[in-house]
């Protein structure tokens, strides 16, 4: 970045400016919805200081949880806090209880809210809404990729439990994808898990030799690992039994299967599924906006809309090697402590590769990942 040249002001002019300046970080720094990392925990007991964001009474406060958003409209599930007064429903309207859902928009730091989110409202009638959003409580995670430009974050769902991404034999499973979802889910410390759904398609003995050959460099990483059939219903039992108790989200490719799991998981709920396009061979987005749902058995699943690429969001390329768990064992044994394990000499990662003790398929996400991040961090000056 080029030096600002010095200019001569008058004394009052600069002091001026330096207090704009000054006003100007502090407004950033409340634009929470620009910055993920604002809303992140520092420490487990860390609480929201309400009194920053609300200058109201604090007993009219009522708190829920983001299931769902529409365009400026979210749907928050009713928690605790306070009701609204009777005078409030009009005669068409029936009052809620705790655990109903409402319509709510939001204001200021409430606009950073996404699904997963626990939210502050204030009861407010509006000619879209019931509520009025006016806090985001902090975090305890969240999953975030750089937006389709790689200039600003997009925050998909917070205070998650468990990653998992969703992959088919048809469209082809993406290695990249995968991994670049593996880094995004170490970085913000959220377990992870891979189904393959669709596999009652693909049981014949070249497509077996395919899937396992696929698969290998993740049994590596002990992640639990799903073969399963959403529309025969073959393995839903025991996707069931890990979404018990946990907050999960379905990511990946469109057309790999994630809402016809959903259907599987929630008998009834009949989302619409669309096939896999014969021209493109690509998935269609079927779902286009992420839902929230509590399971029958327990547990909670986002169902998120279908991607095709996955930007890492606020990772320096330096650090990307830090995320690629099996390197970790290796990387002490580096001859330079800050090596990449791309070109420098003796370095125990790279040993370990031409050793066959790591994946080459991993090992070459890599390099392609760093190189992206090297890219976009050059185009960022």
């Amino acid at each position: 970045m080029p030096k600002q040249q010095k200019k001569k002001t008058k004394i009052g002019s600069h002091k001026s400016k330096r207090q704009g300046r000054a006003s100007h970080r502090r407004s950033n720094q409340r634009n929470l919805h620009r910055d993920p990392q604002a809303l992140l925990k520092k420490q487990a007991d860390e609480q929201l200081v309400l009194s920053d964001y609300y200058d109201g009474e604090l007993s009219q406060l009522a708190t829920g949880l983001v299931v769902s958003r529409k365009g400026p409209v979210y749907i928050v599930r009713w928690q605790t806090g306070a009701s609204a007064e009777s005078e409030f429903w009009t005669e068409e309207q029936e009052p809620l209880q705790v655990g109903d859902e409402l319509s709510c928009i939001a204001r200021r730091e409430g606009k950073a809210a996404v699904i997963g989110d626990l939210v502050h409202f204030v009861w407010e009638q509006s000619d879209l809404a019931l509520g009025l959003i006016v806090a985001v409580e902090l975090r305890d995670n969240a999953l975030v990729r750089a937006d389709a430009l790689g200039r600003r974050p997009q925050t998909l769902a917070a205070n998650l439990d468990r990653i998992w991404i969703v992959s088919a034999l048809d469209p082809p499973p993406k290695s990249g994808l995968i991994d670049r979802y593996l880094v995004a889910a170490h970085v913000n410390h959220i377990n992870v898990g891979l189904i393959l759904n669709k596999v009652d398609l693909f049981m014949d003995e070249e497509h077996v030799e395919e899937l396992e050959s696929f698969l290998e460099p993740y049994q590596a990483l002990k992640i639990p690992i799903l073969l399963l059939s959403a529309t025969e219903g073959e393995g839903i039992d025991e996707l069931n039994d890990y979404l018990k108790a946990e907050r999960s989200v379905f990511v990946g490719h469109s057309g790999v299967g994630k809402t016809s799991l959903l259907n599987a998981l929630i008998p009834g709920l009949d989302e619409a599924v669309t096939e896999v396009s014969d021209a493109t061979g690509k998935g269609q987005h079927t779902t286009t906006t992420s839902t929230l749902y509590t399971l029958e058995h327990g547990g909670e699943i986002i169902d998120s809309p279908g991607i095709r690429s996955f930007g890492l969001w606020d990772m320096p390329p330096e650090q990307l090697k830090d995320h690629f768990s099996e390197f970790l064992e290796y990387a002490e044994q580096c001859y330079f402590h800050n090596c990449t394990h791309l070109h420098e000499p003796k370095c125990a990662v790279i040993d370990a590769l031409d050793r066959d003790e790591i994946h080459v398929e991993r090992y070459e996400n890599y390099v392609r990942i760093y190189d992206d991040l090297l890219d976009e961090s050059s185009e960022a000056y």
